[in-house]
């Protein structure tokens, strides 16, 4: 019952005590306006409500709804109307940091355990039309809540259990499908807009995890064998490119080569052999490779 309301019963009901007669007048009287004081008290405090930051009231009596809501501030009601607070604010479902876990069946109807968290926001404008279509403030928390849950499902269905490493792709799938779900069937207005999506963790059954384990561990294998090969075949590639680089400089080298090169440079040895003390030059000959010793030919030929 609306304070209002109340107040105005007091009111009447200390009238009544006021024109009591017989023996217990006196005492009614006082009654009655102990009671008249209380209903003027509540009818003066019906008549204003404080709608506070972050919320958003609707005005309704006897069955109406006023069409416009009323903002953050405070407000001159009728006393025997009520107000319906919503919270335009964004809300965190589930609220204190934890997760929802809800069971899901992927594209191939296996069973998975979904962890999610999300942040929704009602709309503001549409607060009038949510009220009279869905109700007050919780009832339009669980209609956004059922919205939640059935679209996690949904957006779950269209993925394979081989698509769970891709949690980005299932986390957009499932936002739109729980969007989806926020609009109402009888007005066709959207009760909340879903702000974010947090998709903490999917559990397929144990034998799916431990076959995904396996796959992982066996692409690690594949690409740790890949890049071996791929050193062995960077470093096949530099001794046949410093092999070629030998090749080309040798045979840069015998171009340039002449016999009159070859001799200049055989007279300029010998001249540099021969001024060096202790040089030993091998001369090739018919009958094998003699050894001259400069410093024994310089001695015998200064003594004779």
């Amino acid at each position: 019952m609306p304070m209002g309301v109340l107040g105005f019963a007091l009111i009447a009901g200390g009238l009544v005590a006021m024109f009591q007669k017989g023996s217990a007048a006196s005492k009614m009287r006082g009654i009655g306006f102990v009671l008249i004081i209380l209903g003027f008290a509540g009818v003066g405090t019906s008549m204003f409500t404080v709608i506070g930051v972050g919320e958003i009231g609707v005005v309704h009596a006897f069955g109406r709804v006023d069409t416009a809501s009323l903002e953050s501030g405070i407000h001159f009601v009728r006393p025997w109307a009520q107000v319906e607070k919503f919270s335009i604010r964004e809300i965190q479902f589930p609220g204190g940091g934890r997760v929802e876990t809800m069971d899901a069946l992927s594209r191939e109807q296996m069973a998975v355990d979904v962890e999610v968290a999300v942040r929704y926001q009602v709309h503001q404008q549409d607060i009038v039309t949510l009220y009279r279509t869905i109700g007050g403030h919780e009832a339009v928390e669980a209609a956004v809540l059922n919205a939640i849950r059935a679209g996690v499902r949904d957006g779950m269905a269209k993925h394979g259990i081989a698509d769970i490493e891709f949690r980005d792709s299932i986390a957009i799938s499932m936002s739109s499908a729980v969007q989806e779900k926020l609009v109402t069937a009888e007005a066709g207005v959207e009760i909340a807009t879903l702000t974010q999506m947090f998709l903490r963790k999917i559990t397929p059954p144990r034998e799916v995890a431990e076959a995904i384990n396996a796959k992982i561990q066996q692409e690690q294998l594949i690409e740790t064998e890949r890049f071996a090969v791929q050193v062995v075949e960077q470093q096949a590639l530099q001794r046949v490119t410093e092999a070629r680089g030998v090749a080309e400089s040798q045979e840069i080298i015998n171009s340039t080569l002449s016999p009159q090169y070859l001799m200049r440079q055989y007279i300029t040895s010998l001249t540099e052999a021969a001024e060096s003390p202790g040089t030993i030059i091998i001369f090739p000959t018919e009958g094998g490779l003699p050894i001259l010793d400069l410093n024994s030919f310089r001695g015998r030929v200064g003594a004779n």
